[in-house]
């Protein structure tokens, strides 16, 4: 099984890719909405468009903030994985996705999961941008105040949010992590960072279940 983490706070797949998260599934939600500060995803200053996701249609955007969504009554959270508002929240998600995916994973099964990473200060350690900035959906006077994110990242730090998220994987769904492979990427996209090297790598995590799972190393061997 190969899969892609994706990254937190890097890409918009537009209104079709939000979903309701956590919460009570029989809740008649009442939504607050919530905007959200991501550098990352702002326009460019030429043409003032952007490249959404895998979609290569061009199309404008309104700015650099992103629109979702927190249910006053059970505290669900509509939006789009990879772009909560804190990292923390993020992390949550993707376990609630491993953890079915473990379940469904054969007892010789093997997880090949790959995720980059992002910096702090760069959209995705973005701190706390959440004062005033919800208003709910039934009434615009009511607003629903939300702990701060835990996870504030020093500008310029690593987010580390793959080691984050794999050491809890580990930790908390008992998976096995067999290696940690480097994806070498030499048409990597350039960077335009003075500070330093430029990220031309992936990590691919790769996971099991059990003790003993099918692996064939024959059929990635390189003759010598």
């Amino acid at each position: 099984m190969s899969l892609a983490g994706g990254e937190w706070g890097l890409r918009d797949y537009g209104e079709g890719a939000n979903t309701v998260w956590g919460g009570d599934p029989d809740c008649e939600h009442e939504w607050v909405i919530e905007t959200t500060k991501h550098d990352n995803l702002r326009p460019s200053k030429v043409s003032e468009r952007t490249i959404v996701g895998s979609n290569k249609e061009l199309r404008f955007r309104t700015g650099e903030k992103v629109r979702s969504a927190f249910c006053v009554r059970c505290n669900a959270w509509y939006g789009q994985l990879g772009l909560e508002p804190s990292l923390d929240m993020y992390i949550e998600h993707l376990l609630e996705i491993m953890r079915e995916l473990k379940r469904v994973l054969k007892k010789t099964g093997v997880i090949f999961w790959v995720h980059g990473d992002c910096y702090g200060g760069s959209g995705c350690g973005r701190g706390d941008y959440r004062n005033n900035n919800k208003r709910s959906l039934s009434n615009p006077n009511l607003y629903c105040e939300k702990p701060n994110p835990h996870s504030k990242l020093t500008p310029k730090c690593m987010a580390l949010q793959n080691f984050r998220f794999i050491i809890r994987c580990v930790d908390e769904l008992g998976l096995i992590l067999r290696n940690v492979i480097i994806w070498y990427k030499p048409n990597h996209m350039p960077s335009s960072v003075k500070d330093r090297f430029t990220s031309a790598y992936e990590p691919v995590f790769m996971l099991v279940k059990s003790k003993k799972y099918w692996f064939d190393l024959d059929a990635v061997r390189v003759p010598q």
